[in-house]
């Protein structure tokens, strides 16, 4: 009776520890198989991702324009303050890089002048290579040809005349409040330029601010 029932027990034993064994191997298996599932959900959702950022910022280029009211005056040796307005025109070669060219047009005082000035004027002539940042932030500099005129009175009488055209340079900073995202972007645009002239052997820089429109 007990080698009988110690053989039962036995058998019973072996049996449990089978099942037992065969419920981990399933587990191991099915776990195995919903971690490789997730891997691949996973990696599919990444490659998603990447086509959809290099089909954004890589996608075909398209045309940028821009304008704004500008407001400011000199910093440093020369001295007084105007106003005027600026336009942009050019490629968004991607998301990110544009090339475009800017015309600012301005009409200021122009301190210190031996003669009395009622009126300048300058025209910047810019080519400008941009850099996008997050969709918002908008950085740009470039080389610029700029032309100065102006009025002046004296001794009873005035004239105006073209001073010349001067080498320059524009250095922009701006903001950019509106649809944002891949692809076409639009939206009102808060800059600041900072613009150095070379006018008798000094710099005569320019900072000004600007409020209006961008499409890029």
């Amino acid at each position: 009776m007990r080698s009988q029932f110690g053989s039962h027990s036995g058998g019973r034993a072996e049996r449990f520890n089978v099942c037992v064994g065969a419920l981990a191997l399933a587990l191991c298996a099915s776990a195995s198989l919903v971690g490789q599932a997730r891997a691949q959900e996973h990696e599919s959702a990444r490659q998603e991702i990447r086509e959809e950022v290099r089909d954004a910022h890589w996608g075909h280029p398209r045309l940028r324009l821009g304008f704004s009211g500008l407001g400011g005056g000199f910093v440093g040796a020369f001295h007084g303050a105007g106003g005027g307005f600026a336009a942009r025109v050019g490629v968004q070669l991607n998301d990110v890089v544009a090339i475009y060219v800017q015309g600012q047009g301005l009409i200021t005082e122009f301190l210190p002048d031996p003669r009395p000035t009622s009126l300048i004027g300058f025209v910047f002539h810019e080519l400008m290579v941009d850099v996008t940042l997050l969709d918002i932030i908008q950085l740009g500099a470039g080389p610029s040809i700029d032309v100065i005129w102006g009025c002046t009175y004296e001794n009873g009488s005035s004239a105006c005349g073209r001073a010349g055209a001067f080498f320059g340079g524009d250095f922009r900073l701006a903001f950019a409040i509106g649809g944002h995202g891949p692809g076409r972007r639009s939206g009102i645009v808060f800059s600041i330029d900072a613009h150095p002239t070379w006018v008798d052997h000094d710099f005569a820089t320019m900072l000004l601010f600007g409020i209006g429109g961008e499409i890029y």
